[in-house]
């Protein structure tokens, strides 16, 4: 978005790599539906990052195939913590569980 407002020149220059929100967004939608038994329309991607600029680069009309998007929502790191404190949720307290592993299976054979 910088480059295109303020050195569209360099713009053949850049490389067309996606950013990692959105390979992991692309990998979640393509790949998970499969491993967790769920239609994928069900799969939504919600990152939490502290740069807005990632609100932009989500709803870029490069990363919506057939009318969904590959990520569905970004909050900022402040917006998280503000709903955390909303909901009156604290991190500290919460119990602990296991961590989910989506993509262990694909190498346990």
């Amino acid at each position: 978005n910088f480059a295109e407002i303020h050195y569209p020149d360099v713009l053949p220059l850049l490389s067309s790599t996606k950013s990692p929100q959105q390979v992991l967004s692309t990998i979640a939608k393509s790949y998970l539906p499969g491993q967790l038994g769920v239609p994928a329309e069900r799969i939504r991607v919600i990152s939490i990052m502290p740069c807005i600029a990632k609100k932009d680069e989500a709803v870029r009309p490069q990363m919506v195939h057939d009318g969904q998007p590959e990520t569905d929502l970004v909050l900022t790191t402040r917006e998280f913590a503000r709903l955390l404190r909303r909901e009156g949720i604290d991190l500290k307290d919460l119990p602990s569980s296991q961590f989910d592993r989506p993509f262990l299976s694909a190498y346990s054979g």
